[in-house]
């Protein structure tokens, strides 16, 4: 018998993902609580 895995999909990391598609000059790199690079928009440009 396998467990389910209790974790949420990271929904902003998809919908940065969407944004980009549409708008790829106004996507940035950022850091997280952790210090590793994450994608993050830019609303000034957006």
């Amino acid at each position: 018998m396998t467990k389910p895995k209790f974790e949420t999909p990271d929904m902003t990391q998809k919908n940065i993902e969407k944004i980009a598609q549409l708008f790829p000059n106004c996507i940035t790199e950022s850091k997280d609580e952790n210090g590793k690079r994450k994608k993050a928009v830019n609303f000034e440009l957006l």
